[in-house]
């Protein structure tokens, strides 16, 4: 609590780190922002053309295009902040040591223009609804708003865990970088989880597994906006017990919250002298 209170009362401290987020992102680039919506815009395309001519999964989903749109983003979001947000405190080791406030606001600077630029993003999703004329599934409209919380907060937890670990450890970073790598093939973004889950060459525990990952059950929820993308009209309803699977990823990321939380509130006043 007095950790929230101290956020809130250096609050200005916090707007001025986002804007600057926002800023240095971006310096002495001509498209500025727009280059956060022509980054995905032109990995989805490169995507779309691979999968189109090259398998028969497109082929297979009328709006393939919208399915990459709706996890590639919230993917993107994660695969950029985390590494962001694992090199926070370290890369402002010299404004650690000059200056007196929270250093939770470190990480949530980077969460929060993370989340700024994420939500701007989703300009491309309903600009291609618009374009494509798909018709949003207005009932899991909700459930793509939680899948972003659930995934919110576990980005903060680990953002906590990871910024704090890399002021010791600058092996962090380097690890973090081939662990995305892995997560990003064994998380639906590219494909769809129902196929995953109806494999005959794939057992129950595996498949369990697989659902496990806090991400999986996340890109199906919001996928879910966009009717007629599975073999069923909606993704969940590919996934048996997804909303099991939900609940677990929701606790898996307060869990993942908490112990963020407490390493860094725990090793937060030594971050000066080891840096």
């Amino acid at each position: 609590m007095q950790q929230l209170r101290e956020l809130f009362e250096y609050s200005d401290v916090l707007v001025n780190l986002v804007k600057r987020e926002l800023k240095v992102r971006y310096k002495n680039s001509i498209l500025g922002f727009f280059w956060s919506l022509l980054n995905p815009l032109l990995q989805i395309l490169v995507l779309v053309t691979v999968f189109k001519y090259l398998t028969d999964m497109a082929a297979e989903s009328p709006n393939y295009s919208i399915m990459l749109v709706t996890t590639v983003l919230p993917w993107y979001f994660f695969a950029q902040v985390l590494p962001e947000g694992a090199a926070c405190v370290a890369e402002e080791i010299a404004l650690v040591k000059k200056a007196y406030f929270p250093r939770l606001i470190l990480p949530a600077a980077t969460l929060t223009a993370g989340v700024i630029h994420f939500l701007l993003s989703l300009i491309v999703l309903v600009g291609m609804f618009v374009v494509v004329r798909v018709t949003v599934a207005w009932d899991y409209v909700p459930l793509f708003f939680l899948c972003f919380l659930v995934q919110t907060s576990f980005m903060l937890g680990l953002i906590l865990l990871t910024s704090s670990l890399s002021v010791f450890y600058n092996d962090v970073r380097y690890i973090l970088a081939s662990v995305m790598m892995m997560w990003f093939f064994m998380s639906p973004v590219l494909y769809f989880a129902g196929d995953v889950m109806t494999s005959q060459r794939i057992g129950p525990l595996v498949k369990k597994l697989y659902m496990m990952n806090p991400l999986a059950p996340v890109m199906v929820g919001y996928r879910s906006i966009v009717p007629s993308i599975d073999p069923v009209t909606v993704p969940t309803e590919a996934v048996p017990g997804y909303y099991a699977f939900l609940a677990i990823a929701a606790a898996v990321a307060v869990v993942t919250l908490v112990i963020g939380a407490v390493v860094f509130n725990r090793y937060q006043w030594t971050f000066a002298e080891h840096g």
